[in-house]
């Protein structure tokens, strides 16, 4: 059986058509099923209590594991379909409602809040007003944004966090939509025109664009996975709310989305009562007959969390409001919903469960091969009929489809580096109910580190595991030469603790958390520019431009000035300012690569740079031409980053 799956699986390796596509799904999801009728029906353990426990809870632990993954088929099954598309750009120029563009802000600094308002106001969009919604009321947020031109919305309450500071803001504006943007996303100019087409439907109420992010997360940053930023969030934004909102599922993301507001209304203005509002929210338009849809096209430029700190603190609010949705508004049983967003939202909410499952799978073998017992009443060859066809032909599936955005050991990194955390704050808030942990903890944002630091805080519980793990193998060790009838048992408990301890080490590596110095993100980006000094002009190409100075490409083998004139015409933008190289490398074929610093910045040329750098629709692009880059140049840029 396994050999015949492996097979298979290389025939749907990266399918190129629906119908191979749908197929592997069908084969995945029949595996499956087909490992969890043998599971229930023939390997419960009962000789003793001890047993009995371990194989139930571990059977719960399987049965959660095999509903999330089907359900998780469900979002790929339509995940080569073509996402919905905008009206033609004749009806929407025609189409010109208008917007009210909300940036949020508690007490973020101020520099990130400049790009984000900046974006805002560069829109080709003229039916706009933007509003600065100052939820921490410092004078320094109010001067900047009448410096800029935006309106200025504080309040002196703070009672419901985010949700409330919008739903203050709504009361006192009156646009026929509404686009929130958190203060570290910050949209390109096309953004608005790009999404109003799809208002001229009456029943949509939200647009959603994707979390296109400039910085690493850390967990990839941590093991220096690429050199590219690359997001953890990719999967989601790239595949799972695509296929939600094929199946009319999708959801407001918090940000970089529009909002009518006569819906936003209808359902009371955002929700206060949960952590995550702009879920819950969503779902009560759903439920009301509104369509939400996902246009699958990068708008803005976002920033995940610098540290390890910042990312748990944002992963764990994630996870308790989802579960309080869960709990006060389940989907299963709302009114109004379809069957197909009834299943896909109750996964979407419980899937921050996760640390349940996970705690089990690394103890279930410690405990085993430390008192002998015997979790399942199955051997080596029953196992690899039924448990390793499944696992692996979901593997392949999950690379054929996902693969190039995210992987399967990545995905259990990530799971084991929150399991903890994440279970102290479910105590916390579910079981002790601690009046903090069911504030909003707003993300930490714009963190610049020098040195690296270790989170003990997260590697001690699992250096414990690991620690328990190597400690059980010697137990069963010990055990195969005493228990013959148990063998194959601690044969199949050593092998686990093995890959157990594998991703543990793994994730104690991701624990210490790389230096991040930047101040601005850096967005690869190429344009034609010109180095002036003096009389002279020297054509260049930037590779990539963020506030503070930029990377070139100088195809003259002759030295340039410590400093010079940076001049952007050539990419549209008039734009010139002062810079000087910090770095300079020479190519292989005699070309340079020069980083420049940026000088002598007044406030005229500071704006332009942010639109340069951030609010180019060019600069949200996948995968940018790299004309004229060979594989010598790609490592030279990697030395000079």
């Amino acid at each position: 059986m396994c050999v015949a799956t492996l097979m298979m699986a290389a025939l749907f390796a990266r399918p190129r058509s629906m119908a191979l596509h749908r197929a592997a799904l069908i084969l995945a999801g029949t595996l499956i099923l087909r490992y969890v009728a043998w599971r229930a029906g023939y390997t419960l353990a009962w000789d003793r209590t001890a047993e009995a426990v371990a194989s139930f809870t571990l059977l719960g632990a399987d049965l959660y594991s095999a509903a999330s993954l089907l359900i998780f088929h469900l979002h790929l099954w339509n995940a080569k379909a073509p996402e919905p598309r905008a009206k033609a750009g004749e009806r929407r120029r025609a189409f010109a409602p208008s917007v009210d563009m909300f940036i949020t802000i508690y007490d973020e600094p101020i520099e990130i809040l400049y790009r984000t308002a900046v974006g805002c106001l560069a829109q080709d969009y003229s039916n706009k007003k933007v509003f600065i919604l100052d939820d921490g009321d410092r004078d320094e947020v109010r001067r900047l944004a009448g410096a800029l031109g935006c309106g200025y919305i504080s309040r002196r309450e703070r009672e419901g966090a985010k949700a409330g500071n919008v739903n203050n803001a709504l009361r006192r504006t009156n646009g026929e939509l509404v686009a929130l943007f958190d203060v570290d996303h910050i949209p390109v100019s096309s953004f608005l025109s790009e999404v109003i087409g799809f208002f001229e439907d009456d029943k949509v109420a939200v647009v959603q664009t994707p979390h296109h992010f400039a910085n690493q997360d850390p967990l990839r940053r941590n093991i220096s996975v690429g050199r590219q930023p690359a997001n953890e969030q990719d999967l989601f934004y790239k595949i799972i709310i695509n296929s939600l909102s094929l199946w009319n599922g999708a959801f407001f993301a918090g940000s970089a989305g529009v909002l009518r507001r006569r819906a936003l209304e209808e359902v009371g203005g955002f929700r206060t009562e949960t952590l995550t509002e702009d879920t819950d929210t969503s779902l009560q338009l759903l439920s009301r007959g509104y369509r939400i849809l996902y246009h699958n096209r990068d708008l803005i430029h976002g920033l995940v969390p610098e540290s390890l700190d910042g990312y748990v603190i944002q992963r764990a609010r994630w996870a308790v409001g989802n579960l309080q949705i869960a709990i006060r508004d389940c989907p299963l049983f709302k009114k109004g919903l379809t069957l197909a967003q009834r299943a896909l939202y109750t996964n979407l909410l419980t899937y921050f469960l996760f640390p349940f499952p996970r705690l089990v799978y690394l103890l279930t073998p410690v405990i085993c091969l430390i008192f002998g017992l015997k979790p399942m009443e199955a051997g080596v060859v029953e196992l690899a009929d039924y448990f390793l066809p499944m696992f692996l032909m979901n593997i392949v599936v999950f690379d054929a489809i996902c693969g190039h955005i995210s992987s399967f050991a990545l995905s259990a990194v990530h799971e084991i580096l929150l399991t903890v955390p994440l279970l102290g704050k479910f105590l916390k808030t579910f079981v002790l109910r601690t009046p903090s942990s069911r504030s909003f903890s707003v993300t930490p944002k714009g963190e610049i580190s020098h040195v690296p630091r270790y989170h003990w805080g997260l590697a001690w519980p699992i250096a414990l595991i690991l620690a328990a793990t190597l400690v059980a193998v010697g137990f069963g060790s010990l055990r195969y030469g005493e228990e013959p009838a148990l063998r194959d048992m601690i044969v199949l408990n050593i092998a686990w603790c093995a890959y157990n301890a594998l991703f543990c080490a793994i994730a104690l590596g991701c624990a210490r958390n790389q230096p991040y110095r930047r101040a601005s993100p850096r967005i690869p980006l190429r344009l034609e520019a010109a180095v002036r000094s003096g009389e002279r002009l020297v054509p260049v190409e930037t590779i990539d431009v963020s506030e503070q100075g930029c990377q070139i490409r100088v195809e003259s083998a002759a030295p340039l000035p410590e400093r010079f004139e940076l001049d952007f015409r050539g990419a549209g933008k008039d734009c010139f300012v002062r810079g000087e190289y910090v770095q300079l490398h020479r190519g292989y074929s005699g070309f340079q690569l020069v980083q420049v610093k940026f000088v002598d910045v007044d406030e005229r040329q500071r704006r332009s740079i942010v639109e340069l750098a951030y609010t180019m629709p060019e600069s949200v692009a996948e995968r940018r031409p790299t004309r004229g880059v060979t594989t010598k140049e790609e490592s030279c840029l990697s030395n000079v980053s």
